[in-house]
């Protein structure tokens, strides 16, 4: 037993041992990936900003200096970052406690230089006591995307409110696939306020350094360093924080890029990456077998191509392993097809190979999946691409070929383009980014063919639905892969789910079915529904165009400075059939919608018996610009009001929201303004002169010539009601032109209206003279400027708001029925005030001229007989 014991004794100490061997070992293992070193030599220390001169962001911390600097002098190009904030609040404690260096070890080493603490004036240096973590998250291991980079993450032990902290880490090395290039970009603004941000770049003087800065506020300096380096330095103090906004497209940038590379044009990039893209096999046995499986020497090349493509889209499967310099080289094509799978560089290239045997050229094409179009705004870059395509020429036809996609069948010019803008080609002769084409497709993505039987109950109304939708393309294809993994079944508790959003109480006939069309990638499914509702609740029956509804985008009409996204089908149209045991009694109606960014047409029509609305929904463009978005947003909404046409099943039919609130609304202010503003104009007409002009303009236009106000008041009264009538009457056909046009017309217009003015009381004075009445011209413009100005500003200004301030719906042409009530209330509204300012002209030139009011009611027929007498004199000499 005592032996025993002893042997007990010692597993123990042997234990014990092993557990401080492994204590010892365990810092070595988890700091293999970095170590400490000081300072490098070649930094630029800042002073930090004060922390009371930075404002707090999130969770109170504040952000003294966010710091990036680089070295391309040394042996291996240096990042090196330099980060200092202060923890405001116990809230901020977690995330101020902690940091991440992301880094590839293949090609890269990290040296952490300094964890700093300053508390109650005291520097305490934690570079030794921090906890470091070595990572390998693989984000996009889902995707089948593995990239081997690794991430220290560092926990600084003992942090209170009022720390603040600083720490200097640097990352040396670089991709050796860039060769002797270097890119790299930078965040220019964050999501919180920054006191100092700044990016610097030594680099040798032998080798240009360019960049490029997307915010403003920034500065650059740059010069020499000595006989053999330059530097440039890009800074910018007291950085206000950054809000993304809601909607913005992808590949957008609300914070700002900081860009810099050794490539001066795109042409560098396309040098760059010949090499790495070398034509063909170069294991013949590989190639040959290839040829003979895919026929790739038949003479029709089209087909040969067709052969080609299926076989890369449905053979290789996706997988990206873009560890090292296959981040951006792909592999050997003899290496794919071994493996039977690859990523878009290596599915590319060995598409390329494929073409190449069958004699057909053929290059790979960088493109950028989120920035699309918006790379030709980056400083030349590898980085500015993210995907790789193919450009093929066959008969003097170019064709573009996403590898990656999932096998495509049917003739190649009726598959989906690609959707990236712009790309830049890699070939001996290509040196610029090209226009990838875009057509708008030839047939609608989705048709929705609905029919809808409504019928008279006992108790009630009845409505039965039949809903056939063709989907065609990528959205064909997607929707028979739901149906595929989900089911009829569960298809069609979606389907319900999704109508009862539009129909409250609908239930389902059946499950939905699919069916496949004879055009590549078309599929049709098919729903029924029934409605029933009882006669207490209504008589009125929405016809809702719900599939256009739902594609429509959702824009908020605030200001905003970034543009917005807008997504669904570029082309899809929604026609409703519907059947009335009363038959229908609708007059025809076409509405159209459109703008830069997309066109809507809606037409109703009864034929054979059936009231059918079909409409049609084009979008031109993927997002909207910051400056239209409150335009566009405007124009939705007229959509939305034309996708839902109300039935009265008790005999009277009417468009959606001809009584919805915002119809009558605006009418309802304006006409309630009328006796609020009338009564403060009594109370004041005795005080106020445009108020007296209203309710007493004899007495007021005598006090005004006893007394004349200062001439400017006159004129501005004069200029402010003939711009106001402009707007009222001039404006209206050109707001679609937008609003620099429109308010030009209300300027120029308003000039013009003023000057009438002036023409009008000249012509009215010699139609006195006429009736032997002598005048002034002076008091009689102001008598004209008194009496016409109050009433025209007064009821224009309630007209406005009638119209809830959008005058295009006083265009020409019939007003849709949901403006009807504001249109009519702004024209009333102008015909009381016309006959007002009559009223007003005829006491006040009276009074100006001395005369009766028989006598300017005279002059006016005067001047109306001698219009007549022109026109007709005119007509006649027109004639042939």
């Amino acid at each position: 037993m005592a032996r025993a014991a002893r042997r007990g004794d010692g597993m123990r100490l042997i234990l014990r041992m092993a557990v401080v061997l492994a204590a010892m070992l365990l810092p070595a293992v988890a700091s293999a990936g970095y170590t400490l070193a000081p300072e490098p030599t070649w930094v630029r220390v800042d002073q930090a900003p004060d922390p009371g001169s930075v404002p707090p962001g999130a969770d109170d911390t504040r952000y003294l200096l966010v710091v990036d600097q680089v070295n391309l002098t040394g042996r291996r190009p240096a990042w090196y970052r330099r980060v200092s904030y202060v923890v405001g609040a116990e809230r901020g404690l977690a995330g101020a406690g902690r940091f991440s260096i992301n880094y590839q070890p293949d090609y890269q080493s990290v040296a952490l230089h300094a964890v700093q603490v300053w508390r109650d004036g005291v520097v305490h240096e934690r570079r030794d006591a921090v906890q470091v973590q070595e990572l390998r998250r693989e984000d996009d291991l889902e995707s089948g995307i593995l990239d081997g980079l690794h991430t220290l993450d560092v926990t600084i032990p003992d942090l209170k409110v009022g720390d603040r902290i600083e720490y200097t880490y640097s990352i040396e090395g670089t991709n050796p696939v860039f060769g002797d290039a270097w890119y790299d970009y930078y965040t220019a603004t964050y999501s919180d306020p920054v006191g100092l941000r700044r990016v610097r770049a030594i680099h040798p003087a032998d080798t240009p350094l360019y960049w490029k800065v997307t915010r403003d506020a920034f500065e650059v300096d740059s010069g020499a360093l000595g006989a053999d380096a330059r530097f440039v330095d890009i800074s910018a103090r007291d950085v206000p924080r950054t809000r993304a906004e809601e909607g913005e497209p992808s590949g957008y940038d609300s914070f700002g890029r900081i860009e810099l590379g050794t490539a001066d044009a795109w042409s560098d990039i396309v040098a760059w990456a010949l090499p790495l893209y070398p034509a063909g096999f170069t294991d013949r046995a590989v190639a040959d077998a290839l040829v003979r499986e895919l026929r790739l020497d038949d003479a029709d090349k089209l087909a040969v191509m067709q052969r080609a493509i299926a076989f890369v889209q449905g053979q290789i499967r996706y997988t990206a392993l873009d560890m090292g310099e296959n981040s951006h080289a792909p592999y050997r094509p003899e290496t794919t097809i071994a493996r039977r799978f690859g990523d878009c560089k290596d599915k590319t290239q060995l598409l390329i190979a494929l073409l190449h045997e069958a004699g057909i050229r053929a290059e790979p094409v960088l493109v950028n999946t989120g920035a699309g179009a918006r790379i030709a705004e980056r400083l030349p870059s590898a980085y500015a691409f993210d995907h790789v395509v193919a450009r093929a020429l066959v008969d003097g036809k170019t064709y573009w070929i996403d590898a990656t996609r999932n096998r495509e069948t049917g003739p190649l010019a009726s598959r989906s383009p690609l959707p990236f803008g712009l790309g830049l080609p890699v070939c001996a002769d290509c040196r610029q980014l090209v226009q990838i084409p875009y057509p708008m497709p030839a047939e609608p993505e989705v048709v929705v063919g609905e029919r809808i039987d409504l019928q008279d109950r006992p108790d009630g109304y009845s409505a039965d639905f039949v809903v056939v939708t063709d989907y065609r393309g990528a959205r064909g294809r997607n929707l028979r892969n739901s149906f595929a993994d989900e089911g009829d079944a569960e298809f069609g508790r979606r389907y319900l789910a999704y109508m009862r959003g539009y129909y409250d109480g609908i239930d389902s006939k059946g499950d939905p079915s699919i069916e496949s069309l004879e055009a590549e990638n078309a599929y049709r499914t098919r729903e029924r529904y029934e409605l029933g509702w009882k006669t207490d609740e209504g008589s009125v029956f929405g016809i809702i165009l719900f599939q256009l509804l739902d594609y429509l985008p959702k824009l908020d009409d605030g200001a905003r400075k970034a543009p917005v996204a807008i997504g669904g089908p570029r082309l899809a149209s929604h026609s409703v059939r519907t059947s009335y045991d009363k038959g229908w009694t609708i007059e025809s109606e076409h509405h159209e919608v459109s703008n830069d960014y997309f066109s809507f047409r809606r037409d109703v029509s009864v034929e054979d018996g059936m009231l059918v609305i079909d409409a049609q929904w084009r979008r031109t463009a993927d997002e909207v610009a910051a400056a239209d978005v409150a335009d566009v947003a405007r124009d939705l909404e007229k959509v939305r009001d034309l996708l839902q046409y109300n039935v009265d099943l008790g005999g009277a039919a009417f468009p959606p929201g001809m009584f919805a609130p915002k119809a009558w609304l605006w009418p309802l202010l304006a006409l309630s303004l009328v006796p609020i503003l009338l009564v403060a104009a009594w109370l004041l007409r005795e005080r106020n002169a445009m108020a007296g002009m209203l309710f007493m303009p004899r007495r007021t236009m005598a006090r005004l010539l006893a007394s004349p106000p200062p001439s400017e008041r006159m004129w501005l009264l004069i200029v402010v009601a003939a711009v106001m009538e402009a707007i009222f009457t001039r404006v209206p056909p050109f707001t679609d032109k937008g609003l620099g046009m429109a308010a030009g017309v209300a300027l120029g217009a308003g000039g013009m209206l003023a000057l009438r003015t002036v023409i009008y009381t000249a012509i009215f004075g010699w139609a006195l003279r006429a009736l032997r009445v002598r005048a002034d011209f002076d008091p009689l413009l102001a008598s004209t400027a008194w009496a016409w100005g109050p009433p025209t500003v007064l009821f224009i200004a309630l007209s406005l708001v009638a119209v809830g301030g959008d005058v295009s719906l006083l265009r020409d042409g019939e007003p849709a029925m949901e403006a009807v009530f504001r249109t009519v209330a702004a024209g009333l509204l102008v015909v009381v005030g016309s006959i007002w300012a009559l009223v007003a002209m005829a006491n006040a030139h009276a009074v100006a001229a001395g005369t009766s009011r028989g006598r300017v009611v005279g002059a006016w027929g005067i001047m109306l007989l001698a219009a007549l007498l022109i026109v007709g004199s005119i007509a006649l000499l027109a004639r042939p």
